[in-house]
């Protein structure tokens, strides 16, 4: 009958007769090659028979995935070597089940770990589910080196080794995070929030990119606004930048600190200096800016010659704190004197005695003059300034300073130290209505 039908009680019969008459391969076969019985009557007859043979029950229980009921079965019926033949020889894929439902059997563990010895392939990830839902990760600590030995790469087994280390205060756990590879960040990074907050940062940092928010966040939570600067530093990320730096963050003015503080001050690299000075402007904090600048150029010497750095520096205090110009202007070297002395002087600044500072600095001394007499509008100091300098072009601008002002003798004067002639025919319609003789002649035969 059994080929022509699919009726489960005459399949369960047919099971049931094998089996009492001792004609197990019968029961194997018939489980293995059809699916007409119902699966839990079968499964249920083959437990309640405690039978001398176990294998249909457990070809049975694996076909239908009956693992924790098989188990528990043999564990309790004593039949401990039918749990390693079922693990070595029939599935070893079905280890994690049996040996979590071992761990809650309150299997003795040293037996659990002698399983562990002699298995080597199996689902890593379930596996490492199992013993750590049950609080029994640790057990798992030596087959699990055995396989980082091996070169696996399967994330879970690296993440349930970095929760190993984590939980045992290792002092290998810190640089298991900075140099595995392997890991989920993510998963690790939260691990240790509660834990560790320092290894937070390490698993988070490792990301490098994938993570910031989760890292700006456990760093604000835990205080820890250092790590935070130095990894702004050295990301060189403008979005990131942008979101700590924006005005709304209650912990803009920590972190700012120490990036002006600690992590600018430390770095060597002008990448990352560029970087976090075009975060500072984009986000409008010259006051802030001024002060980065400050620590980087006037107290760390590898940036101290940079002209970009110093142009930055005195272009921002000319734009924001102008009380500070004329110190840096005396200070620095390395800059556009030039550019930033006619920034000085635009009308929005004012800045004359730093423009002059400027251009007597960079030895620009037609410049220089300029500023006095046509900003400043101070003759007086013009003159003592051509006589300190007592340059030919220098004396020029003067007597053409003093010409406008109808001051004939003294222009004579200094167009003769000058020794130019090129505004004779002004020289000579003033001297129409101040005639100066000796001062005429004087001037009239340097002209000739």
């Amino acid at each position: 009958m059994l080929p022509h039908t699919d009726d489960k009680e005459i399949y369960f019969k047919y099971i049931e007769c094998c089996a009492r008459l001792g004609n197990f391969k019968e029961v194997e076969r018939v489980i293995k090659e059809t699916t007409y019985y119902d699966a839990e009557r079968v499964k249920q007859f083959l437990m309640d028979g405690k039978f001398s043979d176990p294998r249909p029950l457990i070809y049975l229980c694996d076909m239908h995935n009956f693992i924790d009921d098989l188990t528990k079965y043999l564990y309790n019926t004593k039949q401990m070597k039918c749990i390693e033949i079922y693990l070595f020889k029939v599935n070893s894929s079905a280890s994690p089940k049996v040996l979590g439902t071992l761990l809650d059997l309150d299997c003795d563990e040293s037996y659990i770990k002698q399983l562990l010895l002699s298995i080597r392939v199996t689902p890593i990830p379930e596996l490492v589910d199992n013993f750590d839902s049950r609080g029994k990760l640790r057990m798992l600590t030596t087959w699990l080196e055995a396989r980082y030995e091996e070169r696996i790469q399967e994330p879970a087994l690296h993440n349930a080794l970095a929760k190993i280390y984590i939980d045992s205060g290792s002092k290998d756990a810190q640089e298991f995070l900075i140099k595995n590879t392997y890991y989920d960040s993510k998963i690790i990074g939260k691990y240790c929030e509660e834990r560790n907050p320092d290894l937070a940062f390490t698993a988070y940092k490792r990301a490098w990119g994938t993570c910031d928010d989760e890292l700006i966040e456990v760093t604000n939570k835990n205080y820890l606004y250092r790590m935070q600067a130095r990894y702004l530093v050295e990301r060189q990320c403008e979005e990131l930048w942008g979101k700590v730096l924006i005005e709304s963050n209650p912990h803009r003015q920590q972190v700012i600190d120490q990036v002006v503080q600690t992590a600018l001050p430390e770095t060597k690299d002008v990448d990352m200096v560029s970087c976090a000075v075009r975060a500072f402007i984009d986000a409008n904090l010259p006051n802030h800016l001024i002060e980065l600048l400050e620590r980087i150029v006037l107290h760390n010497s590898d940036f101290a010659d940079n002209k970009s750095l110093q142009n930055l520096l005195i272009l921002t205090a000319i734009r924001s704190d102008s009380t500070r110009v004329m110190d840096y202007i005396n200070r620095l070297d390395n800059y556009d004197g030039d550019e930033l002395a006619k920034i000085a002087l635009e009308e929005q600044s004012n800045l004359f005695d730093e423009a002059l500072c400027i251009y007597k600095k960079f030895n620009m001394p037609v410049n220089a003059i300029g500023v006095i007499i046509d900003k400043m509008q101070n003759i007086k100091q013009a003159s003592e300034f051509a006589e300190k300098t007592n340059k030919p072009e220098v004396w020029s601008e003067l007597a053409k300073a003093q010409l406008k002002l109808s001051n004939l003798s003294a222009a004579i004067e200094a167009f003769i130290k000058a020794n130019d002639p090129s505004e004779f025919e002004n020289v000579i319609q003033l001297s129409l209505s101040q005639y100066e003789a000796d001062d005429l002649v004087n001037y009239l035969l340097m002209a000739r």
